[in-house]
């Protein structure tokens, strides 16, 4: 009985960990599938920390962005290239309230934060963001035309059902006048591929001429889209032009914005890879033990077993009656596991991606994979039963 009760147990175990893999798997194929917003192919992430003592204001770092990016385009194989606080999925996250204009704002109210970036000409090309409108210019850096790029989903809340193309827009509580919407960009996941895409509005990367620098523009990320070349191939010369400008400003973050993406869910991954292992090391466990369970009884039995074909009872019926008492321990096993399953998966929930933590499909495949091994695992003891010498028994005993 306590071998009984080890085999039910390590099914059950089995059971809730092979669910929990198989969520995993979803939820990580569904993740898999989200588009975020930029194209990561062909394109190069760095940052580029600047001393506090030389960029004190806006306009140093729009001089020096202007200079490196100018630079850039002497590189064989660089497309375009951008300057701005922060790249989606890593930094892109700024937090400020920002007004429409013509917005009534309520005595005390506390509008709800919008993400915020300040970027060069050329970043969102770099990226690869699709934009309705058009991208930043130097114009807009230089404080000439006063141009935002917003989010569709900030748009929606501010002009829902309206075109926001030349709408304005102020960010706390600066007084007009306001900035203009020029560009408006869709699907942009600036925080991580599990979150929706939020409400992002894109500033010029010198919104006040002569003002003190927003703190994460003193670790600007330099973003350029290569054509036709290996993105890392181009970094000695990238270094060399960064150089020629300021020897004090290293590239650090060295990254292809495919590995960005990739990072962004390796968490992810690596808990399915974790819990697959579990999962596969357990129903290795159960299956063995199931072996070890049913080819003891078998041998106990053996007499029992050649009396009854003695009397009559055929090969087919002494191997049904072993795999029914091995799917009975396994069906109670999976039957515990599946209660046990329903705490734990609520518990997993927090890492799934778009599915739900008791979805049906991956509980069912789940239970009958793991009543096909306990039959696997019955069918050669159940084999030695059948073939069990009548004769030779009695004689024996």
């Amino acid at each position: 009985r306590i071998r009984e009760v080890f085999v039910v147990a390590q099914v059950a175990l089995a059971l809730v960990l092979l669910a929990a893999a198989g969520l995993m798997v979803r939820s990580m194929s569904r993740l898999a599938a989200v588009q975020p917003g930029f194209d990561p192919r062909g394109a190069l992430s760095m940052e580029l920390p600047l001393s506090r003592a030389r960029y004190r204001t806006y306009d140093d770092v729009a001089a020096f962005s202007r200079a490196l990016l100018a630079a850039l385009q002497g590189i064989p194989g660089v497309k375009v290239a951008g300057i701005g606080s922060g790249v989606p999925l890593l930094g892109m996250d700024g937090c400020a309230v920002a007004y429409a204009e013509g917005q009534a704002v309520e005595a005390n109210a506390e509008p709800p934060c919008v993400g915020n970036a300040l970027v060069s000409e050329g970043f969102l090309e770099a990226l690869g963001v699709q934009v309705r409108g058009r991208g930043m210019s130097w114009g807009d850096v230089d404080g000439l035309n006063g141009s935002v790029v917003v989010s569709r989903e900030l748009a929606e809340r501010f002009w829902p059902g309206e075109d926001p193309i030349g709408r304005g827009i102020r960010p706390n509580g600066h007084s007009p006048p306001y900035y203009r919407v020029v560009g408006v960009i869709e699907g942009l996941r600036a925080v991580g591929l599990e979150r929706a895409p939020v409400e992002v509005v894109l500033y010029p990367i010198k919104p006040i001429p002569g003002a003190q620098l927003w703190q994460p523009l003193y670790t600007p990320s330099l973003v350029i889209r290569t054509n036709g070349v290996d993105p890392m191939s181009i970094v000695p010369q990238v270094r060399q032009v960064v150089a020629g400008l300021d020897r004090q400003v290293p590239l650090t973050g060295i990254r292809t914005m495919e590995s960005i993406v990739r990072d962004s869910v390796a968490w992810s991954r690596f808990i399915m890879l974790l819990l697959g292992v579990a999962a596969g090391m357990a129903i290795l466990l159960s299956a063995v033990g199931l072996y070890g369970v049913i080819s003891y009884l078998v041998t106990q039995r053996r007499s029992e077993i050649g009396v009854r074909m003695a009397l009559g009872a055929r090969a087919s019926q002494v191997s049904g009656q072993v795999i029914r008492e091995s799917l009975q321990l396994a069906l109670t096993g999976v039957a515990i596991g599946l209660a046990a399953a329903f705490v734990v998966n609520r518990l997993l929930s927090v890492f799934l991606f778009e599915t739900a933590p008791y979805d049906p499909l991956t509980l069912g495949v789940t239970s009958v994979s793991l009543i096909g091994v306990a039959a696997l695992a019955s069918a050669l003891p159940a084999r030695r039963a059948a073939l069990v010498a009548p004769i030779e028994v009695l004689r024996d005993g």
